[in-house]
């Protein structure tokens, strides 16, 4: 799946968009500084663990 053919494929170009995509949105999120009401709320909410 990850040979040249495939990145130069239609599938291949939209999913190197969407990696991308997953990184700008990462990158985007992460330069984001929490404000205190972010923090408190956070740190209030219960956790929930996922079977």
């Amino acid at each position: 799946m990850n040979d040249r053919s495939f990145f130069s494929s239609a599938f291949g170009h939209a999913a190197l968009l969407g990696m991308a995509a997953v990184v700008a949105v990462n990158i985007l999120a992460l330069s984001q500084p929490l404000s205190s009401t972010q923090s408190a709320t956070l740190r209030n909410a219960s956790m929930v663990e996922l079977a």
